[in-house]
């Protein structure tokens, strides 16, 4: 149960983040709402086609521990299934409705107090963050010559 509830938890999560992204660039709650359904709508149905394939063969599988996994199956594919349908339709709907323009005039009070601090841990992790990529780009090219010593070794 634990596992349905997460999965039917996160395709919500992935579109109230995203119109949330859309509307710091400026749009408002409508239009971000729209333009997130026009990125992960695909994505969403994706994800919701793949997890019922991976967990409806487990229905069918037989002797005392298939009756177990009949029932996982059948809560988890149950679950995804409702999940995409809500992250389809009601998720972006209520976003539309209930969100607020973000006002770049006012300040949060977080932000006046521990601002230096915010400001601080962006910049290190922006930092950490850019030393990551770089060292994965440095290893992703030194790929072919890593498969070569690899060969070579035997």
């Amino acid at each position: 149960m634990v596992l349905a509830v997460g999965i039917v938890v996160d395709d919500a999560i992935v579109v109230v983040e995203n119109v949330e992204r859309n509307m710091a660039l400026g749009k408002t709650p409508r239009e971000a709402a729209h333009q997130t359904m026009d990125e992960v709508s695909t994505a969403l149905i994706a994800i919701a086609l793949t997890l019922c394939a991976v967990f409806i063969p487990t229905a069918f599988i037989s002797g005392i521990s298939g009756l177990f996994f009949k029932q996982f199956a059948i809560t988890i594919a149950a679950s995804t299934l409702i999940s995409a349908f809500v992250s389809l339709t009601l998720s972006p709907a209520l976003c539309a409705v209930f969100l607020k323009q973000h006002s770049h005039h006012s300040e949060r009070f977080e932000s006046r107090i521990l601002g230096t601090s915010f400001q601080r841990f962006n910049s290190a992790f922006e930092c950490l963050s850019s030393n990551y990529s770089e060292l994965t780009r440095r290893l992703v090219r030194g790929t072919a010559a890593m498969f070569a010593v690899y060969i070579g070794l035997p």
